[in-house]
């Protein structure tokens, strides 16, 4: 089974880029399948699911319900 990945970002955010790199090298390392799904805090959906999990700055990961 994949492991489910939610990553939190704004497009201005300098530190994306980085945040995605590190979490692609563990998931390589555990050798998992995955699915990352990228939610864009600027957007009204994004900015409502970030709400929803009391995310407050960004970058900011979701790793199967657990929030990094």
């Amino acid at each position: 089974m994949a492991i489910r990945v939610e990553l939190f970002y704004s497009p201005i955010c300098p530190y994306r880029p980085e945040a995605i790199r590190v979490l692609l090298e563990a998931l390589e390392e555990a050798d998992r399948e995955f699915h990352l799904e990228e939610i864009n805090v600027f957007s009204p959906e994004g900015l409502e699911r970030a709400k929803r999990h009391d995310i407050l700055s960004v970058p900011a990961m979701i790793i199967e319900n657990n929030i990094k």
